[in-house]
């Protein structure tokens, strides 16, 4: 087994899946699956590789009808705090069938203010045999005080995204103010994937770094260089809940100050 699936099976496996986990990366149907994929493990009373996918407890994880399995979906856009409620009340209880109970929650990037403070109380005394898997593009987009008291899986970066950063890439390296701030800016606003965009930005520098040096261009690599720390700084803030406009604007405007000061042309 390879992929998400075989890594999720490996920690599962060893007993040590923590009772409070951010799933991130990839779309949002691949989260969902991912999150009941794991239901579906804890809940299976297959004896050999699980989950079995044949048992009456994978079809109703499949089915979306295994009393031990709750799912929370945003109401109106949020997660709001009477759902936090209900979930609560619902895990007090002792699972309905042999298992674990596992609360999911779908774009919990979306909690109010007032929720996140009800589920902090949860993760901070769960329930027994308990799992609460909260479901957001990136990690970052968490409350720190949810992140960290739960583990973190990524499951990979967003089919398309990378040939969307390379468009994006050039935009930066070449682009001028007015392409910087009025077009690229508002899209890049409007990115749900914006964390797996850094990453490959990041890529796109160690390449460029590696092509200055293999060249002997001392200048070109340390012009990419000096960019790969602005996306981590960039990283960093977002990890730490920074607006998400001002982050990128500091790092267009880092950029574009870099690339007049160097003169570095990045497509000679």
């Amino acid at each position: 087994m390879t992929g998400w699936k075989g890594r999720l099976s490996a920690l599962l496996t060893s007993g040590k899946f923590p009772h409070a986990c951010i799933l991130s990366g990839g779309t949002p149907s691949l989260r969902r699956e991912a999150a009941l994929y794991i239901a579906a493990f804890l809940n299976c009373p297959d004896q050999g590789e699980k989950p079995c996918g044949l048992c009456p407890a994978c079809a109703q994880v499949a089915q979306g009808n295994h009393p031990n399995v709750h799912l929370l979906a945003p109401e109106r856009d949020s997660l709001k705090i009477e759902q936090i409620r209900g979930m609560r009340e619902r895990l007090q209880q002792r699972p309905f069938q042999p298992g674990a109970q596992v609360a999911i929650l779908e774009d919990g990037h979306k909690l109010t203010e007032a929720a996140a403070s009800a589920l902090l109380k949860i993760l901070e005394e769960p329930p027994p045999d308990t799992y609460i898997l909260i479901l957001a593009p990136q990690a970052p987009n968490i409350l720190p005080t949810l992140r960290s008291r739960c583990g973190e899986i990524y499951l990979g970066i967003v089919h398309g995204v990378r040939e969307r950063a390379q468009a994006y890439w050039e935009g930066i390296l070449e682009g001028d103010l007015l392409t910087l701030f009025d077009r690229l800016l508002p899209q890049m606003e409007k990115e749900e994937a914006i964390y797996d965009l850094l990453l490959s930005w990041e890529e796109f520098c160690c390449e460029g770094l590696k092509q200055g040096l293999a060249h002997g261009e001392k200048e070109r690599g340390q012009y990419f260089l000096e960019i790969f720390r602005a996306l981590e700084r960039t990283r960093k803030a977002l990890r730490y809940n920074a607006n998400l406009r001002l982050a990128l604007e500091a790092l267009l405007w880092g950029v574009y100050i870099l690339r007049e000061e160097k003169g570095v042309k990045v497509n000679s």
